[in-house]
């Protein structure tokens, strides 16, 4: 089981092209649930969106099974295949950029936390 929380509102991203909107969740989402899926035991999901006039924070976390090696704001993939993987973080990365935004990744204690800015 998987616990999964939600706070905020997504209606201040609505004047995103809808596409981008679901490269950006999905990603992100997908890489959280296939992280999760190696963890035995607790496993949590996090989403917190948060608006000001001038702008909308979007913060992910979830446990992790291990450590992650982090190459300045993105991760090397641990897969045998890299050629073909760490794709997921290039479309957030390609998406937050269009709308002049800014991303961090922190990794501490077995937990991925990843904060999208976006300016509105």
């Amino acid at each position: 089981m998987i616990d999964l929380k939600f706070d905020g509102s997504l209606a201040r991203i609505a004047p995103m092209e809808p596409v981008d909107i679901c490269i950006l969740f999905s990603n992100l989402i997908d890489n959280a649930m296939e992280e999760l899926a190696k963890i035995q035991g607790n496993r949590y999901f996090y989403v917190s969106v948060t608006e000001s006039p001038n702008m909308t924070m979007i913060i992910l976390k979830n446990n992790m099974s291990g450590e992650l090696v982090l190459e300045g704001n993105s991760i090397k993939t641990s897969k045998e295949d890299a050629l073909n993987h760490g794709i997921g973080l290039q479309n957030v990365k390609e998406i937050v950029s269009k709308y002049n935004g800014e991303y961090t990744i922190e990794t501490k204690n077995r937990e991925f936390v990843i904060k999208v800015i976006l300016p509105m």
